[in-house]
């Protein structure tokens, strides 16, 4: 997905929020509608990818939740308005962070990297002191590598102050990676749609893939 061409505003996008099994969702049609792309080709994007979705991120509702919740938040007319006939996938606020969710997004990869028991390994190509910061937050003996495409004299510094007063981190160069990743124990592969020192200033997706990590690490060197 690319990144949203139209402005979004708090306002905006609270306005789709809906509520359904509990938690709070945005309809495919809205979300496609910010990334401004047919809700048909976002719908064609995530059933060719379907494991890389797990229900935290997104489900498709059932017709009961079709035919009830939604005319009861009165969202059904649009959806029918459009000729919509299959039903819709919706995205939970875990699966999507809206711009200004920089604390949310914050909290949520905290808990991700709490969660490490072995390992954490990050590939990113824009890390800065923030991702540092983060990083803090791990468990104690969990090792930490990074990959990236670049390493400044500043942050180099930084890392290596860094690897003094609190744990040892890794750095592997490459430029065989676009996408940013986050491995944790070598068993959990998640795919992040922003850079991790950019959380929540922008829209970005978050998604769990089923990939063995194995295969993205032996294509990066």
């Amino acid at each position: 997905m690319t990144t949203p061409k139209s402005i979004l505003t708090a306002k905006s996008i609270q306005d789709k929020i809906i509520t359904i099994r509990n938690v709070q969702v945005l309809l495919d049609s809205d979300l496609s509608e910010m990334y401004q792309v047919e809700t048909r080709v976002l719908n064609q994007a995530i059933k060719r990818n379907i494991d890389r979705f797990p229900l935290d991120f997104m489900f498709q509702l059932s017709k009961n939740e079709y035919d009830n919740i939604l005319i009861s938040q009165n969202v059904i007319s649009k959806l029918e308005h459009g000729g919509r006939r299959k039903l819709p996938f919706v995205f939970t606020e875990q699966g999507v962070f809206f711009s200004g969710q920089i604390f949310d997004a914050w909290v949520f990869i905290s808990e991700v990297i709490k969660s490490a028991e072995n390992s954490i390994i990050i590939i990113d190509n824009y890390i800065d002191e923030s991702v540092l910061n983060l990083l803090l937050k791990k468990r104690k003996n969990v090792n930490v590598k990074i990959y990236t495409s670049n390493l400044s004299d500043h942050l180099k510094t930084d890392i290596e102050k860094f690897s003094k007063q609190y744990f040892k981190i890794d750095v592997v160069i490459t430029k065989k990676v676009h996408d940013r990743f986050l491995i944790i124990d070598n068993k959990l592969v998640y795919h992040i749609g922003a850079s991790l020192k950019d959380l929540g200033k922008k829209l970005f997706g978050f998604s769990k893939m089923e990939v063995n990590p194995d295969w993205i690490l032996k294509n990066m060197t």
